[in-house]
């Protein structure tokens, strides 16, 4: 990896840290912190993501930053033609290859199993523990988007 994609790999997560240690919701954190391949209004990103934090409106459900990745994954490599056969089936791929990445690590992709995975220490939504699920997800984010 050369320091420029380093750098922007560092960018992504440090802005997404910062803006859920400002009070955005984990998902808001990511979708927002990835303005530069989404090219979305940050105003209209926060919006489309304000119910998938807690596992999509505190449901315990799939994580934010699961839902959030996904979301950019579409944006980078989902189709617009509905006869795009190629981009559907790269869309699936990454999106797959991201989501075993993620869960070869972990016991799923509830908030839920996230935050309890961690013997004798019970995480609640919003908590240290999901700073370090977004800064994962950053760093296998910007390793599926690198690849095209």
């Amino acid at each position: 990896m050369n320091s420029i994609t380093e750098t922007t790999y560092k960018k992504h997560q440090e802005e997404a840290v910062k803006l859920f240690n400002n009070g955005y919701n984990c998902a808001q954190a990511i979708l927002v912190a990835y303005k530069d391949k989404t090219n979305m209004d940050i105003n209209f990103s926060l919006k489309i993501s304000s119910a998938l934090g807690g596992g999509i409106a505190v449901t315990s459900r799939i994580c934010g930053t699961i839902n959030a990745a996904v979301m950019i994954i579409g944006i980078v490599y989902g189709n617009t033609d509905s006869l795009d056969t190629k981009r559907k089936i790269r869309v699936k791929e990454v999106t797959r290859n991201f989501i075993n990445d993620f869960t070869a690590s972990h016991n799923g992709i509830n908030c839920a199993e996230l935050l309890l995975e961690d013997k004798n220490k019970k995480h609640t939504t919003h908590s240290k523990k999901c700073i370090s699920i977004i800064k994962e997800v950053c760093d296998l984010l910007d390793k599926h988007l690198e690849v095209k």
